[in-house]
C-alpha cells in the first residue's frame, strides 16, 4: 500500500491530460444537448452560435467593415487614379465611335481640336462626381445588403464540425503543447503531494 503512493506524480499527470483533453471535447461537443446524470450537457460553440453570430455580424458591419472606411478607401486619390485609365478610355470611345453612330451630324463639325476639349471637360467633371457617386452607391449597398444580417445567417448556418475541425487544424500544436503542459503540471503537483506525504511520515 505504501509504495503506491508512488504513484500520485503519474495519476496526477494523467488527471492534467484528461482534463485538458475534457476543456478541448466541451468546445464542440456534444453538439445537441444531452442529459448525463440528469444534467442537460452541449457544447460551448453550438450552445452559443446564435449569441456568437450576432456579436461577430455586429463587429464586423460596424467595426471591421465599416461603411465610411469603405467610402474612405474606394474615394482615395490613389483608388480613383486607378479608374482614371479607363474612364479616359470609354469617354474617347464615345466621343470618337458612339457619338459618330448616334449623332452623325454633329459629330461632323467636330475637329479633334475641340473633341480633345470635350474630352478634357467631361474628364474633369467625372473626377469630380465619382467619389459622390460611389458613396451614394456604396451607402445603397449596405442598406440592401445588410451586412450585419448576412454576416450572422451564415455563422448560423455553419456546422459545428465545421468549426471544430478548422480549430483543431489551425490550432494543432497549441493545443497538444497544452495538453502536455496540463500533463507536466499534473506531474509536478502530483511530485510536491508526494514529497509532503513522504515528510510528513
Amino acid at each position: 500500500m505504501h509504495n503506491l503512493i508512488y504513484l500520485i506524480p503519474i495519476i496526477s499527470a494523467f488527471i492534467g491530460w484528461f482534463i485538458s483533453n475534457t476543456i478541448i471535447y466541451i468546445l464542440f461537443q456534444p453538439v445537441k444537448p444531452t442529459l448525463f446524470l440528469g444534467i442537460k450537457l452541449q457544447g460551448i460553440f453550438p450552445k452559443n452560435q446564435q449569441f456568437i453570430a450576432k456579436h461577430i455580424g455586429a463587429l464586423v458591419s460596424k467595426e471591421i467593415f465599416s461603411l465610411d472606411e469603405l467610402n474612405s478607401k474606394i474615394t482615395s486619390p490613389s483608388s480613383i487614379e486607378k479608374v482614371i485609365p479607363f474612364i479616359d478610355e470609354k469617354v474617347d470611345y464615345f466621343l470618337r465611335v458612339k457619338l459618330a453612330e448616334k449623332m452623325p451630324m454633329i459629330s461632323m463639325f467636330i475637329g479633334e481640336a475641340t473633341m480633345a476639349e470635350l474630352k478634357s471637360v467631361f474628364m474633369e467633371e467625372l473626377q469630380e462626381l465619382f467619389p459622390e457617386l460611389m458613396k451614394h452607391y456604396t451607402s445603397g449597398l449596405f442598406a440592401d445588403i445588410q451586412l450585419e444580417s448576412l454576416i450572422e445567417s451564415k455563422i448560423l448556418n455553419i456546422q459545428s464540425s465545421q468549426v471544430e475541425n478548422i480549430f483543431k487544424l489551425l490550432f494543432a500544436d497549441k493545443l497538444k503543447a497544452f495538453v502536455l503542459m496540463s500533463a507536466a503540471f499534473g506531474f509536478i503537483v502530483g511530485l510536491l503531494q508526494l514529497l509532503v506525504v513522504l515528510l510528513s511520515r
